[in-house]
């Protein structure tokens, strides 16, 4: 169908009365596409330069002039590889503003409302998460540099992996401020629950040599206890637990029945030593573990 103003135009053009300069410029105005690129820029039915507004993208004509219109969120599609090997993002944010997301944020998981609501069918309560990641790899990659990482994978029957990578790898978990009134190491109110066990707030190990003298008589029990200090930790005997090992893999003599540990008053790790007979004196490296427990667990 042609322009109204392009045929109003060419009718001027082909006016006898019309001069020769007249005829030839109106001829070229009834060809928008040299005034205008007829795609994004056109000339509408009265004449006038507009511009052209495509449906659905994004831009509106109202009476005050043009608006941008609302949309839910924002799509975007980047293809890398038109751009040869430089980096291409489909949100690239930048600046020194913070990011900030009101609502849950999905990262490979558009249906995890669904699959939730799924679960919650059969009986099993789950929460709603702010941030929500699906993949059937690793699901989230904490890095210090390239050589040094933490890893966190969700296995498909429900297991989880912690993976960490570097030089100086182990897991160091934090929990309170240190500043608990009855333990100065660390907070008594808070700890690491496992399978919503106890609260374990410490476990540490201390090694030391113990000089066993010898000693006894023959055909009789015996035994002798050893206190080791723990400048750096305390101990407490209305609630932490104490074990302790022979170290070094030398052999145990023969005339040894047993041995255990206890924290006494005092805050002290003890090993009593039991025997039966005459026993040979023996130096050797021991190791007490202790497992502290939060302040209110019984």
């Amino acid at each position: 169908m042609s322009d109204p103003m392009s045929v109003g135009l060419g009718r001027i053009a082909n006016d006898p009365n019309a001069t020769p300069m007249t005829r030839r410029a109106l001829g070229i105005l009834a060809t928008p596409d040299l005034i205008v690129t007829n795609r994004g820029v056109t000339i509408d039915s009265h004449g006038k330069i507009a511009l052209r507004l495509a449906s659905g993208g994004g831009l509106l004509e109202t009476d005050d002039g043009l608006s941008i219109e609302p949309k839910n969120g924002l799509d975007s599609e980047v293809n890398s590889s038109s751009q040869g090997d430089a980096p291409q993002y489909n949100i690239n944010a930048t600046g020194t503003a913070p990011n900030f997301f009101q609502s849950t944020v999905f990262v490979g998981a558009g249906n995890i409302v669904a699959r939730s609501a799924a679960v919650e069918a059969l009986g099993f309560a789950v929460e709603a998460a702010k941030v929500a990641i699906q993949n059937n790899g690793t699901q989230l990659r904490l890095h210090w540099d390239d050589r040094a990482f933490n890893s966190l994978r969700v296995l498909p029957g429900g297991g989880v992996e912690h993976w960490s990578v570097g030089t100086d790898t182990g897991f160091h978990f934090i929990s309170g401020d240190g500043t608990g009134a009855q333990d100065p190491n660390l907070g008594n109110t808070s700890g690491v629950m496992i399978n919503y066990g106890s609260m374990i707030t410490q476990v540490f190990k201390i090694k030391t040599s113990i000089a066993f003298a010898g000693g006894g008589a023959a055909g009789f029990l015996s035994w002798q206890e050893f206190l080791t200090s723990i400048a750096l930790y305390t101990a407490r005997n209305d609630r932490d637990h104490v074990t302790i090992v022979p170290l070094g893999g030398a052999v145990i003599p023969s005339e040894w029945l047993n041995w255990n540990s206890y924290i006494n008053a005092a805050g002290q790790l003890v090993l009593r030593l039991t025997w039966i007979g005459v026993a040979a004196a023996d130096t050797r490296d021991w190791a007490f573990v202790v497992t502290k427990f939060r302040n209110t667990d019984s």
